[in-house]
């Protein structure tokens, strides 16, 4: 997968959140040539923070409040939050009609040339990725701790930067 995978596809982002994953993906979309459909259970009042990162791409569609079956059919590639089971049954509806269906984390381990070492679990990861990214800096390994949120576009970085991910996601 390279960025060019995105560009004139129907993507839909499931789960547009209160914490910026769902508009900073949105934005990887938009910016890489994608039609953009954002889905969210949530209504728009709820959702206002993260709809005002994205105020700039007059071009995103905003389905709020419910999801529509018909989105997950016409779509292209479906990016789910992490926060949306495997399960769910609309992205079950999306791979019963042979839908790419993906995550933020897969499409920037697919999109990074450098080495990624994934932090998880339950407690402990910022402490374990600031652990992580002294002990790169203490070998002069030239490194990226990241914040929660992991962005398509940081993926951009050489194949001699090595990446810390605290990740959500098991």
């Amino acid at each position: 997968m390279n960025k060019d995978f995105f560009t004139d596809k129907k993507v839909l982002i499931m789960g547009l959140g209160r914490f910026g994953g769902g508009a900073d993906v949105a934005e990887f979309a938009v910016r890489a040539g994608a039609k953009v459909i954002v889905t969210d259970l949530a209504p728009a009042v709820q959702l206002s923070d993260s709809i005002g990162k994205l105020e700039e791409f007059s071009d995103i569609e905003f389905h709020l409040g419910s999801h529509d079956p018909a989105d997950f059919q016409q779509a292209d590639i479906i990016i789910a939050n992490p926060a949306v089971p495997g399960d769910n049954e609309f992205l079950q509806l999306a791979r019963r009609n042979n839908k790419f269906v993906t995550s933020q984390i897969n499409i920037f381990f697919e999109l990074c040339p450098a080495q990624i070492i994934g932090i998880t679990g339950a407690n402990g990861k910022s402490t374990t990725a600031a652990l992580t990214a002294h002990l790169l800096k203490a070998v002069r390994h030239k490194n990226n701790i990241s914040r929660k949120n992991v962005i398509a576009s940081e993926a951009k970085q050489s194949q001699t930067t090595q990446y810390g991910i605290r990740n959500t996601q098991y």
